[in-house]
């Protein structure tokens, strides 16, 4: 039986579980007119926040941070020369990034990334490539970026200076000091979703293979087929991942998060699958989603809710 075929008899057999889910955190109001540009989580887990605003015909930018419902970051100054896609801690800074090609033109297009410290005072401008998919740092001081085809091979609106690689790992001073070769991983043309799980572990799904890849200290040591037809979040832990499904052909299933049990030599069992609802059942459809590890963060009509994998596994009867 083709794949296609076997991945929708799996998904006719079984129960898709509902999971309710309270809000931790409130940002209707904090919202109000800005434009919320950027929702990541950081390395431990804290909420980070970018929102975009208009004043005086000056770009603003106002970051926050939360740890939980509790606000420990407030910062607004005069926005970078890119749209901010992307926010992360960077020791004591903030790094912004754009996530796109084209973010700019020239001198200011090639650094279409920055850091700032907490003062909103630029630190330095970074230049980490263009089509950045994917962008989270490490509590050390790592910057992980996976790009998309667009940054791999060069689009028309922008030249690609260099070979590009589809991951790489970047210092805070903007050196690649570490890039995925082919002889790691030869059919990397898109990194559709990154985990950096601690600064020696980092998992990625890419294209076109649909393949799930553990690094661990820059070495493949795991690699998992997934009967996917797209994929662009995903939480992780040990043997099991849970991924938040973009499946063009499966009408229902674009905001199902699948959970996947990862056995030794690269077999694959599709446990179950879950969506979240609000506490009065509503799915949380086109949410926008961020994981760290087995953390899952979900930002849905200015509200914030907080999952963990374990207790997804546990809803679904595994643990």
């Amino acid at each position: 039986m083709p794949r296609e075929q076997t991945v929708r008899a799996m998904r006719d057999l079984e129960r898709v579980q509902s999971l309710r889910l309270p809000p931790i955190l409130d940002l209707r109001e904090e919202i109000g007119s800005a434009r919320l540009s950027a929702f990541q989580l950081g390395p431990d887990g804290r909420i980070w926040l970018a929102f975009e605003s208009l004043r005086g015909g000056t770009r603003r930018l106002r970051v926050q941070s939360y740890h939980g419902a509790t606000r420990e970051l407030d910062l607004e100054f005069m926005a970078p020369p890119f749209t901010t896609h992307l926010v992360q801690p960077l020791g004591d800074d903030i790094l912004l990034a754009c996530s796109r090609c084209g973010c700019g033109s020239g001198a200011a297009g090639a650094c279409a990334a920055a850091i700032y410290d907490r003062q909103g005072r630029l630190v330095r401008p970074l230049s980490l490539g263009e089509g950045i998919a994917n962008l989270q740092a490490t509590i050390g001081g790592a910057i992980w970026v996976g790009y998309l085809a667009e940054g791999d091979f060069g689009n028309v609106s922008w030249t690609r200076p260099a070979e590009q690689p589809g991951l790489a790992r970047w210092s805070r001073v903007g050196q690649p000091d570490w890039v995925l070769a082919d002889e790691d991983l030869d059919d990397l043309d898109d990194c559709y979703a990154l985990n950096v799980v601690a600064d020696d572990e980092v998992w990625f799904l890419h294209f076109p293979r649909f393949a799930l890849v553990r690094l661990r200290d820059f070495e493949v040591v795991g690699s998992w087929d997934l009967p996917l037809a797209g994929g662009c979040s995903m939480a992780v832990a040990e043997n099991l991942a849970l991924v938040r499904c973009d499946e063009d052909d499966a009408e229902g299933e674009r905001d199902l998060f699948v959970l996947y049990s990862l056995r030794a030599g690269g077999d694959v069992d599709r446990l179950g699958a879950v969506r979240f609802t609000d506490e009065s059942g509503r799915p949380l459809d086109g949410a926008r989603i961020s994981a760290r590890g087995a953390r899952i963060g979900i930002l849905h009509g200015g509200l914030v809710y907080h999952q963990e994998l374990r207790h997804v596994a546990a809803s679904l009867t595994l643990i």
